[in-house]
């Protein structure tokens, strides 16, 4: 879900936009005091910030400096499109980008969700995967010279997009990561994508894995957070059947 910072100075006007873009399906926060507003973005999450004006309204440059240094969000203006010099100032300040309040729901929250996917793609680390390397974290083995996934030996077929979002849980084992975290690790500088595509990939490594263990459970969603990797004790690896107490094997894993 778009998470939207909205402010503007006239109550009943954000009230107007904001019931636009809840419509469709985002979270919107607004503000008409710009205190509030400035505290709001050091300590909140926000994907795009958007600054609607009223007719012939000029922002002060001092306060929207203020704005963008507050966040990483890029920040779009709102105002009259008929009001040609309220957009070039808006632009000329800075603005990532200028839609017109008149603008239907649908477009007004495609352009918000642009300059948000726009600003994550320049800002966002690279996939952090060891290329050419195999990364071991007790029984899993997560291999990037070859693209493939082995539980206790037996390989798993994973899609690359998968075994990045594996790798971004197991690469610090008993570490929760949100879902926001995990789609910075795996996504990489590629397109916006939201909390049920990770959840959607959780529930198909969880399903692959079961294909060669049934008894796997080391990935633990943690409610309202994220989700983490147990390390394999904490997990109840199973036991093959027809094996020995006596096996050495078992016998690490069981201490």
């Amino acid at each position: 879900m778009l998470n939207i910072t909205l402010i503007a100075s006239d109550l009943q006007a954000l009230s107007h936009i904001r019931t636009k873009l809840e419509g469709a399906n985002a979270e919107v926060r607004g503000y008409t005091n710009n205190a509030s507003v400035l505290s709001a973005l050091r300590n909140n999450k926000t994907d795009v910030v958007a600054v609607l004006l009223q007719p012939s309204e000029i922002l002060e440059s001092e306060w929207y400096s203020k704005v963008k240094s507050g966040s990483q969000a890029p920040v779009v203006m709102i105002g009259d499109g008929d009001d040609e010099l309220q957009e070039v100032i808006a632009l000329r300040m800075g603005a990532d980008d200028f839609v017109s309040e008149t603008a239907s729901s649908r477009i007004l929250f495609e352009r918000l969700r642009h300059a948000a996917t726009m600003s994550r793609e320049h800002r966002l680390p690279e996939t952090v995967e060891p290329a050419g390397r195999t990364e071991v974290r007790g029984d899993l083995e997560i291999s990037f010279s070859d693209w493939l996934v082995r539980w206790r030996g037996k390989a798993v077929s994973l899609t690359a997009r998968e075994l990045r979002v594996l790798y971004a849980l197991a690469r610090i084992p008993g570490h929760v990561k949100s879902r926001e975290q995990i789609m910075d690790e795996a996504y990489g500088h590629e397109p916006f994508a939201d909390d049920r595509t990770v959840d959607s990939h959780i529930k198909r490594i969880r399903q692959k894995l079961r294909t060669v263990d049934p008894n796997f459970d080391c990935i633990e969603a943690v409610y309202g957070v994220g989700y983490k990797y147990h390390q394999e004790d904490a997990c109840h690896p199973s036991i093959t059947h027809g094996s020995s107490l006596n096996d050495t094997t078992h016998q690490r894993r069981l201490v």
